[in-house]
């Protein structure tokens, strides 16, 4: 046998990674909540957007971003949870789902984080808005809503063509 050959066992055991998932982690109010980070194209400062007649409460408007005209709901209201106060660390957070596009308009934005899906909490859902959660987690010594970004986005999608 030559040097470069080596004998393996029959069996080997291979550790594979869990799958890890990137998150945005913002708040609204005392309120903490991420949504996935695949489905944020961009973080955006606020801007007050153009009122658009007709377009339902929780919409805030169109603002005008990298050439396109997009609908900016407050998430807040989209939750339930109220208003936000306006404030310099306001954010933009444009999701997209192939060609559906909105901002959510958050209080403000913490931080990008990977969680492993044994950190994901899935059978904790709240009683107003469910099919909105995903479940929760836990960072940073604080209990994190995660959010169901294709819903909302769909939901909003609906909403904004009645």
């Amino acid at each position: 046998m030559n040097e470069s050959s080596a004998i393996l066992p029959d069996r080997q055991e291979i550790l594979v990674d869990e799958e890890t998932m990137p998150w945005v982690v913002f708040n609204i109010q005392n309120n903490f909540f991420a949504i996935e980070g695949i489905l944020v194209k961009e973080i955006l400062p606020f801007t007050q957007p153009t009122v658009i007649p007709g377009l339902p409460e929780y919409f805030l408007g169109i603002i005008h971003s990298r050439g396109q005209l997009e609908a900016v709901a407050d998430t807040a209201k989209v939750l339930g949870l109220g208003e936000i106060e306006r404030q310099p660390l306001n954010r933009i957070l444009m999701i997209r789902i192939q060609a559906m596009v909105c901002g959510l308009f958050v209080q403000y934005v913490h931080d990008i984080i990977d969680l492993k899906s044994g950190q994901l909490k899935s059978d904790i859902r709240p009683a107003k808005h469910p099919e909105f959660y995903s479940g929760e987690t836990e960072w940073d010594g604080k209990i994190i809503s995660l959010l169901n970004g294709e819903t909302i986005l769909q939901f909003l999608h609906q909403r904004s063509h009645e």
